[in-house]
């Protein structure tokens, strides 16, 4: 777990697309499936996205997402490692699902209630979401962050994520810790929130969270 990039948001050459894998990470939609039960799936729902992308020439495909919310929600699911979904690589991902999981079950052993998901560079990217966050195996919260500010995204009408990660201070800093308890209070609000008006997951979407417990 490390910082590779902090602070260097403003230097040229610096991408959206750099931005999102440094705070959040990112695994390849096109590689096998960590758990090979879901590698079938996966090829079907890429098969499915490169059947669309073909249909449309005219659209970029690396911004084009060519399943619904939903099946890219699922294939991002099913090509995070359970590994990284409990104890995150990046270390800010590690930081706010630490931070996260205190608020919510503070005292208690986390286990797999808190899981954390990257979708950056994946067909869910296209939907506006770079990364979520998975409550109870099942409330979903999703993250955006972006080089451009929330209002910006607002006023263009691009910001679909529950969550608005701005850029972080440098780490082991006391800003940085502020800033990591007012995105995690983000994060819980917006569980509570969820959970009381009874927004929750798909059947589907739980049971793969069931198998990879039972695995």
């Amino acid at each position: 777990m490390h910082f590779e990039s902090f602070g260097k948001q403003k230097e040229k050459g610096w991408t959206g697309g750099l931005n999102e894998f440094d705070a959040f990470g990112a695994f390849d939609m096109f590689h096998s499936a960590p758990d090979p039960r879901f590698e079938p799936r996966r090829k079907e729902l890429i098969t499915k996205r490169d059947e669309y992308i073909k249909r449309h020439p005219e659209k970029n495909p690396e911004f084009t997402p060519g399943l619904t919310f939903d099946e890219s929600l699922e294939l991002a699911v099913i090509t995070n490692p359970i590994e990284n979904q409990i104890d995150p690589d990046k270390r800010l991902a590690n930081d706010l699902h630490i931070v996260v999981a205190e608020k919510l079950f503070p005292g208690q052993d986390i286990g797999d209630k808190v899981r954390f998901f990257t979708s950056a560079k994946q067909s869910l990217d296209g939907h506006g979401v770079d990364a979520f966050f998975i409550i109870d195996n099942s409330v979903l919260i999703t993250l955006d962050t972006s080089l451009k500010s929330e209002d910006q995204k607002r006023e263009e009408g691009s910001m679909k994520a529950d969550i608005y990660i701005p850029e972080a201070p440098l780490p082991n800093s006391e800003d940085y810790r502020f800033w990591l308890g007012l995105q995690a209070v983000g994060v819980v609000r917006a569980y509570q929130r969820k959970k009381n008006e009874e927004l929750l997951l798909s059947p589907k979407i739980q049971q793969i969270l069931y198998d990879d417990e039972a695995a």
